[in-house]
């Protein structure tokens, strides 16, 4: 079934709970003959939202037991609260939540990865994208540099543990 929240406690993040926020889907796009995922950024609540990858040939849906890999795409920005702004804070062990009509799954962080934009770099990251992962979850957003320019992602690997 499709999410249709997240919660990760220890950084306060909290989305689908209220009408500001909400989960919902995005595909990959061809752009400049590269695959990209880039979730909607065209209202405020796009940027407070996530956005599961619907194409279940590589993004599981989230369930017990799962079919593979499930994977989550956040914004992040430099100057205005986005949902993505704290990922880099969240470490090893951590908890997230992830809702679906049947449940609340719980995951457990395993990683955190830093990988540049490039198609050698978040593109082609063999632990990123993993897809036949059954119960687990990959969660990705921007990252930025001091000078406000966002050349990397943050990536989170999690288990799903209950």
């Amino acid at each position: 079934m499709a999410p249709t929240r997240l919660a990760i406690p220890s950084i306060h993040l909290e989305i689908g709970y209220d009408q500001n926020s909400s989960v919902g889907t995005v595909a990959s796009t061809r752009v400049g003959g590269q695959w990209t995922i880039t979730p909607p950024e065209a209202t405020w609540a796009d940027l407070q939202s996530a956005y599961w990858w619907s194409e279940q040939r590589y993004s599981a849906l989230p369930g017990d037991p799962s079919s593979g890999t499930t994977f989550i795409f956040l914004h992040a920005c430099v100057h205005v609260r986005c949902a993505g702004n704290r990922l880099r804070e969240l470490r090893e062990g951590g908890v997230i939540e992830l809702s679906t009509p049947a449940g609340v799954l719980h995951y457990t962080v395993e990683r955190k990865l830093l990988l540049d934009k490039t198609p050698q770099g978040v593109g082609n990251n063999a632990i990123l994208y993993s897809y036949g992962h059954a119960n687990q979850l990959r969660i990705v957003t921007c990252g930025y540099a001091a000078d406000g320019s966002s050349p990397f992602n943050w990536a989170i690997v999690a288990v799903l543990t209950a």
